[in-house]
């Protein structure tokens, strides 16, 4: 899972609370929670390279997010649906994939030269049911399926293997 600034999610804040939001040659300064407009999700990415799969694109957006390089046959796909229904209708594809230290290539965090800030974050197993509960976390409709679908579907497996 990852944490990650989203410019939107700030100016919708900012509108909210009344916040003061100020561009210039320094960059973007707020006058209020910038931690606000960081959101909880798992990693994403364009479909938006010509010629490469969704698998493919997937593993590269894992690597640059968290760092982690999984093994194309290790990505399983979970479900694919519609999002931004009222705006895009864009299709998202969710793949699954365990990761562990041996994969990691580098501290991951997106790409600074493009804007991201990106947080990798860990969520404890004992923490599944508060984190899906907390209203005031702000985090995406994707990435609470994702915990949940994990919740129902792969933790009842790890916890039999134990």
């Amino acid at each position: 899972m990852v944490r990650q600034f989203r410019p939107t999610v700030l100016a919708a804040v900012a509108a909210a609370t009344g916040a003061d939001i100020r561009g210039g040659e320094e960059g973007v300064q707020l006058t209020g929670d910038l931690d606000a407009a960081f959101t909880y999700e798992l990693c994403a990415g364009l479909v938006d390279k010509p010629g490469k799969d969704l698998r493919q694109i997937a593993k590269e957006e894992i690597a640059e997010e968290t760092g982690y390089d999984v093994p194309l046959d290790s990505l399983q796909v979970v479900t694919a649906a519609l999002t931004s229904v009222g705006i895009s209708g864009a299709k998202q594809t969710l793949f699954y994939a365990q990761v562990n230290e041996g994969q990691r290539i580098h501290a991951g965090g997106g790409k600074e030269d493009e804007g991201e800030a990106i947080d990798v974050v860990g969520l404890p197993l004992s923490q599944l049911d508060a984190f899906i509960a907390d209203v005031d976390l702000p985090k995406s409709p994707g990435g609470l399926f994702g915990v949940a679908w994990f919740k129902a579907t792969v933790l009842p497996t790890l916890k039999n293997k134990n």
